[in-house]
């Protein structure tokens, strides 16, 4: 799995605005594929594909009907070709011209692809439910409440992933890809 910062060019969306947070995987057709979120208020996830299977050329990113809560957001390809999205990709109400706040950070989510472009079923990873601060919340920079900013790796079966909850601590879950059922 690809997704570090810095080692491709920074990716822009068709509207020319930067992208950030981004993370590449491999879809079945062997096509990579780039999933980023713009720095605006759009609450939608953006994709690319590569031109060829070429990982540093992609496409202009497109939006997509993926949301953005926004936080980072990571890809893992599975040995089966299937490919998981694991986020905050969770929205109450989508395309609401009046939203001037972001979407919510919980839960943490992972969503299934069979081929690496559609995203078809998403299970909860961690919901928090509500959280007691130890920090004042503006005194931590872009805190949203729950499990956030996850890495994610897949050894001997089982899917580990750690994250943030609240910018406040570390939180690591794991299960066996036998229970996705794939």
């Amino acid at each position: 799995n690809f997704g570090i910062e810095g080692a491709f060019p920074r990716p822009e969306m068709v509207e020319g605005h930067p992208m950030c947070e981004w993370s590449i995987h491999r879809a079945v057709d062997g096509q990579y594929v780039m999933l980023a979120r713009d720095l605006r208020m759009s609450h939608r996830m953006y994709c690319g594909v590569s031109a060829s299977t070429d990982p540093n050329s992609f496409s202009p990113l497109q939006p997509t009907d993926i949301p953005d809560s926004p936080s980072k957001a990571v890809t893992v390809t599975l040995a089966s070709g299937h490919v998981l999205l694991i986020g905050n990709q969770l929205a109450r109400e989508f395309d609401d011209p009046e939203k001037r706040t972001h979407h919510q950070r919980d839960p943490l989510t992972v969503s299934v692809s069979s081929d690496g472009y559609r995203f078809d079923r998403q299970m909860v990873l961690r919901w928090e439910g509500g959280r007691t601060w130890r920090t004042e919340p503006r005194r931590v920079f872009g805190r949203g409440a729950g499990a956030q900013y996850p890495a994610a790796l897949v050894y001997d079966g089982t899917l580990y992933v750690i994250y943030s909850i609240g910018k406040e601590d570390i939180a690591v879950s794991w299960f066996s890809l036998d229970q996705l059922s794939l």
